[in-house]
């Protein structure tokens, strides 16, 4: 990642490097703005960290829901085993007690590992009983004072 564009260099040329986003779209970078900024390079990384955090209803056992996030990481082949797996309470949320899900695999697998996990958690949290709660809110409705009513004094 450069100057805020995440992507594949293709080329650098003697004014701008040339990279390709992952959406495909081609971003030519000033090497002036490449040279004077940090670059990240995730393709020269041995391991990647995945961090997804699962809401559960506060009514909900948190401990079960730990054990069933910890069951689906046991279960898939492309969650390494080092650095371990965590599952943690990160927060107390509007709506949800906030599980933290984080986890390492290798680069290549790092969105199918993703997506695969959110979707086994989800699962997993159906078949138990988890509620996975969304924003509500709750409406007080007042009764207007009648218009034809003077206001008192």
């Amino acid at each position: 990642m450069m100057n805020g564009t995440a992507g594949v260099v293709e080329e650098i040329g003697l004014f701008v490097t040339k990279l390709r986003s992952f959406e495909g779209v081609v971003v030519y970078v000033p090497n002036g703005t490449v040279w004077s900024s940090a670059v990240q390079n995730f393709s020269q990384a041995e391991r990647r960290r995945v961090d997804i955090t699962f809401g559960i209803g506060y009514d909900d056992d948190i401990d079960r829901a730990v054990h069933a996030i910890d069951a689906v990481l046991g279960a898939e082949p492309r969650v390494l085993a080092e650095p371990a797996p965590m599952v943690a309470v990160e927060g107390l949320g509007d709506d949800s007690v906030d599980i933290l899900c984080r986890f390492w695999t290798l680069p290549a697998d790092l969105f199918p590992t993703r997506f695969e996990i959110t979707k086994a958690v989800k699962q997993r949290f159906d078949a138990e009983g988890i509620s996975i709660p969304y924003p509500q809110r709750d409406v007080h409705i007042v009764a207007a004072p009648d218009a034809g009513a003077r206001p008192a004094v």
